[in-house]
């Protein structure tokens, strides 16, 4: 009984141990994913550039993310509000390699755009680093 008893226990500390550190992962990704965000809004096109992954930077020169970014910016017009409405972490996801991955979901407003979202995955690299690995958004002009 007693044997029982400890590898009940390990297995749920072991489970707590793992949900901590997801939880810890969310945060920490929340934070870098509000932060890319308000770089791609407040026109750090740099910053927002040097927080994609190394995929991503393949796709695009800094020119041509600039250039991007700001005629999208001229489309949806400006930022009004922006809430994180679904985070999870995630270890494996088809077709990339096993790794620590973020999925977030924001509800927006824009002063040009309605029913507003946009998307994130990043991934941490070798570095312990979160980057953007997707980004996306999905929404109804106005006009």
């Amino acid at each position: 009984m007693r044997i029982i008893l400890l590898i009940f226990f390990l297995i749920s500390f072991t489970d707590l141990n793992a949900q901590k550190y997801t939880e810890q992962y969310i945060q920490e990704a929340n934070v870098i994913g509000l932060n890319w965000w308000e770089d791609f809004n407040n026109k750090n096109y740099i910053d927002s550039y040097n927080s994609l992954d190394i995929s991503l930077k393949e796709r695009f020169t800094i020119d041509s993310w600039e250039n991007q970014v700001k005629r999208l910016m001229n489309e949806i017009g400006f930022l009004q509000k922006r809430s994180i409405i679904n985070t999870h972490f995630q270890s494996e996801i088809d077709g990339l390699e096993d790794g620590f991955y973020v999925f977030i979901e924001f509800q927006v407003s824009y002063s040009n755009t309605k029913n507003h979202l946009e998307y994130l995955i990043l991934k941490q690299n070798d570095k312990f680093e979160w980057k953007i690995i997707s980004f996306e958004w999905e929404f109804q002009n106005l006009k």
